[in-house]
């Protein structure tokens, strides 16, 4: 399927109403990122908000706009120190195509979402940079409320509106591992049981027939971009024209532009919810969330070595999806051929596996190979805490410990868990000390948004 074709997929399809389309064109210029670095706070906003704009840049001879007409005079701007009240907003209109043209002057340190909901962009980068360090917004917001002693609207609604700017903002997205780059050698995965949306099973179709599993990657999340930002557009109870409904055949993952091999990307979420070959290997259900094979077929570089909690599963599914290259081989993934006398090693903690290239680079031998490595094997492992929870006897020769270069990283597992146990563990109402309360608070478990 073709870029041009995916555009004109019904499923993806932009709102045709041009009155809508140019609201967003004409209102909502992204913002640049140089513009908020280094960010102060500001002590005072202009209490009338209008839009800078004279002429309709679209208009033919653009014509002069309107005098400015009032939205509001009870908007309300929210700061890191409270919330400033008796804001007024108002919009302009072109006296030819009756285009409306609102006030957004990120110049001024405010971002408009909705004309009645306005938030300074020094709460943003907080809120923002709160977010990078697990800390959820609506925690930030409860500090700040309990702080200055005031309140805020609605955390939810708060969080549109960061989002919201979050959406008109220009990112360039080329975070990375700091030790690996864009091709990890190494990834150990886990699952997020509560990154998942809540939508009932019976609400979501299944795909047509004859679907193609190919989507456009950039030109998906164009699409809900738009939703976000037609956010700051909807009156009060009106239905968002942008809103993107999940689907399992209309969704994309977002890989960075340096880690994937195209912006043509794989969906293949649909096969999870159909039994699509047997296979005596499997003591799996296919359509759990868990399986996350699609992210390797799409990645320029597959991971050597992949550490997960249902490494099995996560073998046999993603090769049963790729049968031709079976991405995880030799052995299935395993360290080593599962004989009888390789498994009672492994049993015994008599067999070891070296990998030396996880630690050097090796000659590369194959164009198909890692650039980190040098090797195009692939290994699934499972991790040390979910190792013993397999009945096959062959798993034996998928633990870590079994290969000395990822001694460490076993260390490291058990060092996250321990943190995480520690978190969870109801502390004793009695005899804490002031260095017991400051680790408690710090280890405190992150609400997810």
């Amino acid at each position: 399927m073709t870029t041009n074709q995916v555009k004109d997929d019904h499923r993806l399809q932009r709102v045709s109403c041009k009155k809508e389309q140019q609201i967003l064109q004409r209102n909502n210029s992204d913002l640049p990122k140089e513009l908020i670095n280094g960010l102060q706070p500001k002590c005072e906003f202009p209490r009338s908000l209008i839009p800078q704009e004279i002429f309709c840049s679209q208009c033919k001879g653009n014509p002069l706009l309107s005098e400015p007409i009032l939205i509001t005079s009870r908007s309300k701007i929210l700061t890191f120190t409270g919330v400033v009240e008796g804001i007024s907003t108002s919009y302009k209109v072109c006296i030819n195509c009756r285009m409306m043209f609102r006030y957004q002057e990120f110049t001024d340190g405010i971002h408009n979402c909705n004309d009645h909901l306005l938030i300074s962009l020094h709460l943003c980068m907080i809120l923002r940079n709160a977010i990078q360090n697990h800390t959820a917004v609506s925690r930030v917001l409860s500090l700040l409320e309990a702080t200055e002693n005031t309140k805020f609207p609605s955390h939810d609604t708060v969080l549109h509106a960061y989002i919201h700017f979050e959406a008109l903002t220009n990112h360039d997205y080329m975070y990375s591992c700091i030790n690996c780059g864009y091709y990890p050698k190494m990834v150990i995965m886990d699952l997020h049981k509560k990154e998942v949306f809540s939508v009932p099973f019976s609400e979501i179709k299944s795909p047509p027939d004859g679907f193609e599993v190919h989507t456009n990657i950039v030109f998906f999340w164009e699409v809900v971009t738009q939703e976000m930002v037609g956010w700051g557009f909807l009156q009060s109870g009106r239905n968002n024209p942008f809103v993107v409904p999940p689907s399992y055949d209309c969704w994309a993952p977002w890989i960075g532009v340096n880690t994937r091999k195209s912006e043509m990307v794989l969906n293949t979420e649909f096969a999870k919810i159909q039994k699509t070959k047997p296979c005596d290997m499997l003591d799996l259900h296919i359509n759990e969330e868990r399986l996350g094979d699609e992210l390797f077929k799409m990645k320029k570089h597959f991971p050597n070595v992949s550490i997960y909690d249902f490494a099995r599963g996560l073998a046999t599914h993603t090769n049963l999806r790729d049968p031709e290259t079976s991405p995880f081989n030799p052995h299935e993934g395993r360290l080593a051929e599962p004989s009888a006398e390789n498994i009672q090693l492994a049993k015994d903690s008599k067999f070891t596996v070296n990998l030396p290239w996880l630690k050097v680079k090796q000659v590369q031998k194959d164009p198909t190979c890692h650039p980190l490595t040098g090797f195009s094997e692939h290994y699934v492992l499972y991790d040390r805490f979910h190792e013993c929870n397999t009945r096959d006897p062959k798993d034996v020769l998928r633990r870590v410990d079994l290969v000395p270069e990822l001694s460490g990283c076993s260390g490291q597992q058990t060092r996250g868990r321990t943190r995480q146990e520690t978190r969870e563990r109801p502390a004793p109402r009695k005899g804490r000390s002031a260095d017991d309360l400051i680790e408690r608070v710090c280890n405190a478990k992150p609400t997810r948004i």
